[in-house]
């Protein structure tokens, strides 16, 4: 199927930026890619858990999401497909936690549910999620365990993502705008 050539014409002065946009404005429980944004040149990103919203200073307080439940400690929720609306089971780790801007959010990839969003804080608290369906890790052994460089770079990533906006709050700063 091709684009009408009137489409194309009409679309034609648009940023493609502009045309595909997030409908979805960014709450708690959803799961989504951040990144580093434009200005960045890390390349690093990630999945995120929202935790809050902050509006007025326009971030949110955020935990990493990962697919890889063969790494999860003991700090870390394994939430199945059916309680995240993601295809896959996804890993929320509650020891990798951070604020970034909300111009750093991408695509919605999924929502947990109130009984998966609840589970993550018991495991938060070092307690069991009280569902069946919903477990933590095996508790992290030490340094020679095989999840620790994977922890390590998830926390090198979590300062790297959350360095600005952290920064800019404790110096209660507004949020740096960025020109794209």
């Amino acid at each position: 199927m091709t684009v009408p050539q009137t489409i194309r014409e009409a679309l034609s002065g648009w940023d493609p930026a502009e045309l595909v946009s997030n409908p979805l404005p960014v709450s708690r429980g959803q799961i989504r890619r951040l990144t580093e944004g434009p200005q960045a040149d890390e390349g690093v990103e990630r999945l995120a858990l929202v935790l809050g919203v902050d509006d007025r200073r326009e971030f949110a307080e955020i935990m990493f999401v990962h697919p890889y439940v063969e790494l999860a400690t003991g700090a870390d929720l394994v939430v199945p497909s059916e309680n995240s609306r993601v295809a896959y089971r996804v890993v929320v780790e509650t020891d990798v936690r951070g604020v970034v801007w909300l111009t750093q959010f991408g695509p919605l990839i999924g929502v947990l549910d109130r009984t998966a969003f609840e589970a993550v804080g018991a495991v938060a608290l070092g307690e069991h999620p009280e569902s069946r369906s919903l477990v933590a890790g095996l508790p992290l052994r030490g340094r020679f365990d095989q999840r620790w460089d994977f922890k390590a770079t998830e926390g090198s990533a979590l300062r790297i993502l959350a360095a600005e906006c952290t920064a800019s709050l404790l110096d209660g700063q507004a949020p740096i705008q960025k020109s794209g």
